[in-house]
């Protein structure tokens, strides 16, 4: 997972070199259950600082209302490697869909990961409809649909998507992080089959970034 600090809440041993509006951000990755383990207090505020304990970087988290201070390990990112944690760079959607049926979506994608089904096929039609197929390793075979979907109004002149191929575990391992309570989500799909999975809830927005699989030839 990524955390970004701006320069005013950097400590001063990893004060920024050459400061600029295009990279105002230090990088650091660290273990996500240690991370959520932060959020699991009842504080409506954390406040992160990055500090050094015994010479090693270190994710300071204070939650005044708990009195609670944990310090959570972290590695900091050479510059080189900034590329790697940046949003990519996508197409304009060719389509997009609301799914409000999420819940039954997930229950296709882990009855999929559960099959060991390694990759699912997607398309989607600008008349409000997903289909779905996946087939096992016994080559059983299975064809979903969710159709009458919303479309984003904001695609103009939105066309069908290429049938793409999508990582199953990568996906279930997304929809994980997800809060029970969301409702919905929105897929876009672009001209080079990039698609993007998009969740709101509350003041936080999940954002999953994905390619088309190439095709194995055997």
């Amino acid at each position: 997972m990524e955390i970004r600090l701006s320069e005013t809440e950097v400590f001063s041993s990893y004060r920024m070199d050459g400061f600029s509006e295009e990279r105002n951000y230090i990088v650091m990755t660290l273990s996500g259950s240690e991370f959520a383990r932060i959020l699991e207090n009842d504080d409506d505020k954390v406040r992160l600082k990055l500090v050094k304990r015994n010479d090693k970087p270190m994710l300071n988290a204070d939650c005044q209302n708990n009195e609670f201070s944990k310090c959570v390990p972290v590695t900091i990112c050479k510059a080189n490697d900034y590329i790697d944690f940046k949003t990519p760079t996508i197409n304009p959607p060719v389509v997009g869909l609301i799914v409000k049926q999420i819940d039954s979506f997930k229950d296709i994608i882990e009855t999929f990961f559960t099959l060991e089904v390694e990759c699912v096929e997607m398309k989607l039609f600008p008349g409000g409809e997903l289909k779905i197929k996946g087939v096992t390793e016994s080559r059983d075979e299975y064809t979903i649909t969710f159709d009458e979907l919303s479309v984003l109004d904001e695609i103009e002149g939105a066309q069908e998507s290429d049938v793409f191929r999508v990582n199953v575990k990568n996906i279930f391992h997304f929809i994980g992080c997800l809060p029970h309570e969301a409702k919905r989500f929105i897929i876009r799909v672009s001209d080079l089959n990039q698609i993007v999975f998009s969740v709101k809830h509350s003041t936080l927005e999940y954002l999953f970034y994905m390619s088309s699989m190439v095709q194995e030839i055997n």
